[in-house]
């Protein structure tokens, strides 16, 4: 293994854990707090659509969404190592950085009429799940 592939590899590990201690840190602090960090479909802010996927309902929810994210993120990214895909950090980057924003952004537009609240990991652990097919059809093909 080459070192750069020892520095992806980490980043990747390293993601996986920043992301599940950040809503584990999120869902401790007052629930003031943690209502003002959802997003909301009557006001687009792309920062709270980002920080949103941080906050959860309630503890079943967050033990859910990252079990989802983990074991899920793990397959995919297993998938990706044994078929030598070097491309699972950068898709994994966009899944995190860009599904929360365009969900936010989606929920202002086509909701904007009502108030809707959304918070949680969902959004990311989709956009992982999403991966799957792709990365079986690479790993299939070799």
């Amino acid at each position: 293994m080459k070192l750069s592939e020892k520095y992806v590899e980490l980043l990747v590990f390293l993601l996986f854990v920043l992301i599940s201690l950040l809503c584990i840190i999120i869902i401790i602090l007052p629930t003031e707090m943690q209502e003002t960090l959802k997003a909301r479909s009557d006001h687009w802010n792309p920062i709270a659509s980002f920080i949103s996927i941080f906050v959860h309902a309630n503890f079943e929810h967050l033990s859910g969404n990252i079990l989802s994210f983990l074991s899920f993120g793990f397959l995919v990214y297993m998938i990706n190592q044994k078929s030598n895909r070097k491309a699972f950090l950068t898709s994994l980057l966009l899944i995190v950085l860009f599904l929360p924003l365009i969900h936010g952004f989606l929920l202002t537009i086509l909701l904007s009429s009502r108030t809707i609240v959304s918070c949680g990991l969902s959004i990311v652990v989709a956009g992982v799940i999403g991966l799957i097919v792709p990365s079986l059809c690479v790993f299939l093909r070799n």
